[in-house]
């Protein structure tokens, strides 16, 4: 990494001024462009963060630079510290782009060629297989001390969440809305505390995780026939098993209007997990000696942990709704997280 550099690439400012203060500085970050003709592109899939890539005219995407601004005050939620050392530490694992250099408000970053899945895709045969395998490699991935000290991030992340939330939304609609949508439903805190209390003596391995494995996240290169994971803004230690259930939740849509009913059934999930565990036996150099009992146990623990998504997510709604700048119903997708979570919840009979 090149170090800190001085942008102000305000997130309001129009798309066009981007360009204007990306040209001023490239020399800083990528001396070679300096004398270049750059082509710039708004990519506009995420609901978190804007990115803006550049690449010199006559290349291809292959030399695009993004610069990642981060959405508004995400840092209350966002450890974005970790963020920058997840990136460094996976691109020594050839597993993320190379990190170019930071600025006050985000930072740059390589690209990965390809096109992002859609969301039928992720249950798809084969890119599902090539999912499971991929996550098996990620989570195999040896971390140094300093990602494990704080222990599994899941309970702590839901918590940070929370205590992150404005007392009152300051606008009367968002507040009538959370009352009567989803505060007359459920207490969030509440249901923390029995998920901490319900899974505290939870038995399963411990990894680094993506854990915000969306269709949005996963692209595929055809070239190369694989997949590769982007986005590591919430990664960190977890619980491997909460990494999986989350990715299955994903498989309904998570933006806009989601299908919940498309969660994967046990036959898939069971077929899923005994590619996963198979590659990860073969990552670690031994046999896969995992009986169909044990296959049945992770399957259990990934669908309770599933349920957690939910809930992390519904909360994170809540935090955008107050802080986002980008145009979209966070209070719906809250409340959609939280009615999946009530009705799993019922599913476990807990």
């Amino acid at each position: 990494m090149e170090g800190k550099i001085d942008l102000n690439l305000d997130k309001k400012i129009p798309f066009k001024n981007y360009e204007i203060i990306i040209k001023r500085n490239i020399h800083k970050i990528i001396p070679e462009w300096s004398d270049k003709e750059l082509l710039f592109k708004e990519f506009t899939e995420g609901i978190s963060n804007k990115l803006v890539g550049c690449r010199p005219q006559n290349s291809s995407d292959e030399d695009l630079v993004i610069f990642r601004l981060y959405g508004n005050q995400t840092e209350l939620f966002i450890d974005r510290k970790q963020e920058l050392l997840n990136v460094q530490f996976l691109y020594s694992k050839n597993m993320a782009p190379k990190l170019y250099a930071t600025f006050e408000n985000g930072y740059c970053h390589g690209f990965i060629t390809g096109r992002t899945l859609g969301t039928k895709e992720m249950s798809d045969s084969h890119f599902s297989a090539l999912i499971a395998k991929k996550l098996a490699h990620l989570h195999s991935i040896e971390l140094p001390s300093n990602f494990r000290s704080n222990g599994p991030c899941v309970f702590n992340t839901i918590e940070k969440f929370l205590n992150a939330l404005p007392e009152r939304f300051p606008e009367s609609v968002k507040q009538g809305r959370y009352e009567t949508e989803i505060l007359s439903q459920l207490n969030v805190a509440n249901e923390l505390e029995f998920l901490k209390e319900r899974l505290k003596d939870c038995d399963t391995p411990l990894g680094y995780c993506h854990n915000d494995l969306l269709e949005n996240n996963i692209i595929y290169t055809k070239e190369k026939d694989d997949v590769s994971f982007i986005d590591h803004e919430y990664g960190t230690y977890n619980y491997c098993v909460f990494d999986i259930g989350n990715h299955f939740n994903e498989f309904g849509g998570v933006v806009v209007d989601p299908d919940y009913s498309l969660y994967p059934d046990k036959e898939f999930q069971m077929k899923w997990l005994r590619m996963y565990v198979s590659e990860k036996a073969k990552i670690q150099g031994c046999d896969d000696l995992r009986s169909e009992e044990d296959i049945e146990l992770l399957q259990a623990q990934v669908n309770k942990f599933s349920v957690v998504s939910h809930l992390l997510w519904g909360v994170w709604g809540l935090l955008q709704a107050n802080f986002s700048t980008i145009d979209f119903d966070f209070l719906e997708y809250s409340n959609n997280r939280l009615k999946e979570y009530r009705r799993r919840k019922k599913v476990l009979e807990w």
